[in-house]
């Protein structure tokens, strides 16, 4: 573990309070990093990607996630409300720029954050961009089923057959159902934890059922509340439009074997956003496995000699 330099929580706002923390050269270029999900949390992990004897490295955990509270709540979490708390963290830190990157959903925070806030981005860099975009779910819950038809199946299979909600509907209403058998909790978490450690790594790891807890069904529930809510992407935001305001230069790097983001989002986005640089590698959707790896750290050295 890489010890922070600096950390603290930004004042509460809409019931709110969201931690931050610093890691890296106090007076080196600063960087935000927004993490995946939604509802992941930040991973120690990706500092090792970067140089920060360099990189005056900031980062926050989204509403609901890990040391921000209330833990879990999806009540006034929504992406306008995350961008505007990392707008509000530049403000705390008293910076004039950034670079902004993210990761994954993160990615999709870090492009809409330069959408909102383009005088604020010295430069944007994307990995395994998830856009939120429709087709994005089509391909969840259709595509993908190609690669991995034993595991949709079983997750698809727990919404009871008399219910005619879609699943995902479904599963909400379940997590948020104060009254729900922990057991249905855990399958529904473990269910979709099994497809997810399918579609986002190159190597799939194992899924422990019995070390799902509070923690993941939390974590899961912020997830689908994003689902249902088609992410959030409405007006001030939107998926493609209003990006010609945004001149600055933005990189994004894409594994072509990626099953839980496509490449054809980060490719539409390019049409939108012309300075848009695509870097594609044989790999998957997970950063820490290569070739992802050494290609986030060679775009890096690029981005910040």
């Amino acid at each position: 573990m890489t010890n922070h330099i600096n950390d603290g929580f930004l004042e509460e706002q809409d019931g709110h309070t969201v931690y931050w923390r610093t890691f890296g050269n106090p007076n080196g270029k600063p960087l935000l990093f927004f993490h995946g999900g939604p509802g992941g949390g930040f991973n120690e992990d990706y500092l090792h990607l970067f140089d920060l004897t360099k990189i005056n490295f900031i980062t926050f955990d989204q509403r609901g996630t890990g040391r921000s509270e209330p833990f879990g709540s999806i009540e006034k979490n929504t992406t306008i409300d995350i961008l505007r708390d990392a707008e509000r963290l530049r403000k705390h830190l008293q910076l004039e720029k950034w670079i902004v990157a993210g990761h994954s959903w993160g990615g999709t925070l870090s492009l809409q954050y330069a959408r909102l806030f383009p005088d604020k981005c010295e430069k944007v860099f994307v990995s395994a961009y998830f856009g939120g975009h429709p087709e994005n779910q089509d391909w969840a819950y259709g595509g993908v089923r190609i690669f991995i038809p034993e595991e949709i199946a079983a997750f698809e299979n727990l919404r009871p057959q008399h219910e005619q909600k879609p699943v995902s509907t479904w599963i909400l209403d379940t997590l948020n159902d104060p009254n729900a058998d922990v057991d249905v909790l855990t399958e529904i978490v473990y269910r979709f934890n099994c497809v997810a450690a399918k579609i986002t790594r190159l190597s799939p790891v194992a899924v422990n059922r019995a070390a799902i807890g509070p923690k993941e069904i939390a974590k899961a529930k912020i997830f689908f509340h994003y689902v249902v809510g088609d992410f959030f992407i409405s007006p001030p935001l939107s998926l493609v439009e209003g990006f010609e305001k945004v001149t600055i230069p933005i990189e994004a790097l894409h594994g072509f074997l990626d099953l839980d983001a496509p490449p054809l989002q980060i490719i539409e986005m390019q049409k939108h956003i012309p300075q848009l640089k695509i870097t594609q590698v044989a790999g998957g959707h997970n950063l820490m496995e290569e070739p992802m790896q050494s290609a986030y750290r060679a775009l890096l050295r690029q981005l910040i000699p």
